[in-house]
């Protein structure tokens, strides 16, 4: 059984009613800049591998050594920053995104541009530790779900118009002058951070998890619910106490205890750790392959060059409907949607690996692939934030960002070192068995956290 603790969620005393678009948008921007500086290699390769002189599969390690750079560091540094408010800490974050990213643009040699990505890297794995939680500090639990699509949106929008833009203008103008771009986007996204995001409070406030439990031990005293695990202190009566409410979607279906209605859930540590680990498993696949997405679709689907940025415009596009609707999705099918996304993109790798077939089919799956692994990221999110404990939920965050950079580290490195000894062929069939494996590892994980789940509600029920 996991380690893990039953809490009575409540929607606040004034839970907001509408998200904070003009916040959430700038949040989706910031995520648009740094997954679209973060994916420029994966666009330009081949152009990095000529003007370095060095082949595509070290050209790919650029993305390895930057992804592994926020493994190791993300954590500790989380941990370091716990104390500093969240907004605060993610406009420092954006400067120092903003200063390696141009010392990538001036460095000379391949070395040195390993280096500026490294330095690069040390500000990504901060900035996606605060940027998983952050729309949790804006909205009611309730909305959580719908304000990470808008978070989301940002990447999608990378995949869509940041990647191939980037990629076209590598072409043009050289891939130095593309990641300019990027930073000039960052100094004007600097402008609206201190603008429109409010102060949000610091990860590791003590005063806010004691408030938020008082909070809560009120509502379950009205309510007769159990109050096991809250803290001594909370038990205090208040004069304003609010009837219980449903908070987000992905709970358990709600149990009557004596007259109110109360949601239950139980929030695991141990099932965040595990989903964390099946969403590296998952990455290492899917970026094995989109690593090398412009060697694919030129060698294995047989698309000339020039198209190569239409192709993945295409993809993209996709990928942007699919993000939109992940949020109603994820409300509607939990799981069961997480689950057919992944088989989708087993089975698309699957068929761009059984060669020969004709040009137009190979686009098609690499369409098809692309749109399905845009539902996943967001889906992952959205589970992580429903089963995290809240005094955790910064750590946890910090802890997935961990995974998902090893998996763009590992599956970067894997595919090179397979595309440099086998060919493309290969590394299209291994990130498969990659994504094949997380799909079996989220089966079993979703049945472990049922049965938990239903241990708890029977446990309510007898309450």
């Amino acid at each position: 059984m996991f380690n893990s603790s039953t809490e009575v969620l409540m929607t606040p005393p004034a839970p907001a009613t509408r998200l904070p678009i003009p916040q959430l948008l700038t949040l989706a921007g910031a995520t648009f800049l740094v997954i679209t500086a973060e994916m420029l290699p994966a666009g330009v390769l081949q152009l990095i591998s000529k003007d370095l002189g060095v082949s595509e599969s070290y050209a790919g390690y650029l993305m390895s050594g930057y992804a592994f750079t926020v493994v190791v560091t993300c954590i500790p540094l989380t941990h370091l920053t716990r104390n500093i408010d969240r907004t605060r800490l993610l406009r420092m974050v954006i400067i120092t995104y903003l200063i390696g990213t141009f010392l990538t643009v001036i460095a000379p040699t391949y070395w040195t541009v390993m280096g500026a990505r490294i330095f690069t890297g040390i500000a990504h794995g901060l900035f996606w530790a605060i940027i998983s939680a952050y729309p949790a500090y804006l909205v009611a639990p309730n909305l959580i779900p719908r304000a990470v699509v808008y978070t989301s949106v940002g990447g999608s929008i990378a995949f869509i118009l940041g990647v191939p833009l980037s990629t076209w203008m590598g072409q043009q103008f050289g891939w130095r002058t593309s990641l300019a771009g990027i930073g000039v986007g960052l100094a004007i996204l600097l402008v609206f951070l201190y603008r429109l995001l409010p102060l949000v409070g610091t990860g590791g406030d003590a005063r806010d998890e004691e408030a938020r439990q008082a909070q809560e031990r009120a509502n379950c005293v009205d309510a007769g619910a159990p109050t096991e695990g809250l803290s001594a202190e909370a038990v205090a009566p208040s004069e304003n106490r609010q009837e219980p409410v449903l908070g987000a979607a992905e709970a358990l279906p709600s149990v009557r205890v004596n007259r109110p209605r109360v949601l239950i859930r139980r929030q695991s540590f141990a099932a965040a750790l595990g989903l964390c680990f099946t969403v590296a498993l998952y990455v290492i696949g899917q970026y094995t392959a989109y690593t090398y997405i412009s060697v694919i679709i030129n060698q294995q689907v047989g698309v000339s060059l020039k198209y190569l940025a239409l192709v993945l415009l295409a993809a993209g596009l996709l990928g942007f409907g699919s993000s939109l609707t992940s949020g109603r999705m994820f409300e509607r099918f939990g799981n069961r949607m997480l689950v057919a996304m992944m088989a989708i993109v087993v089975f698309s790798l699957g068929m761009l690996w059984m060669i020969p077939f004709p040009t137009s089919l190979g686009i098609f799956w690499i369409l098809l692939w692309n749109a399905a692994a845009a539902f996943i990221p967001s889906f992952f999110v959205m589970r992580l934030l429903n089963i995290s404990p809240t005094k955790h939920r910064d750590l946890l965050a910090a802890i997935y960002n961990a995974c998902f950079n090893f998996g763009i580290g590992g599956g970067a490195f894997t595919g090179g070192w397979i595309l440099s000894r086998a060919g493309i062929g290969w590394v299209v069939l291994m990130a498969a068995c990659f994504v094949f494996i997380s799909l079996v590892a989220t089966l079993l994980l979703t049945l472990r956290i049922r049965r938990s789940e239903k241990y708890v509600l029977w446990e309510s029920q007898q309450a």
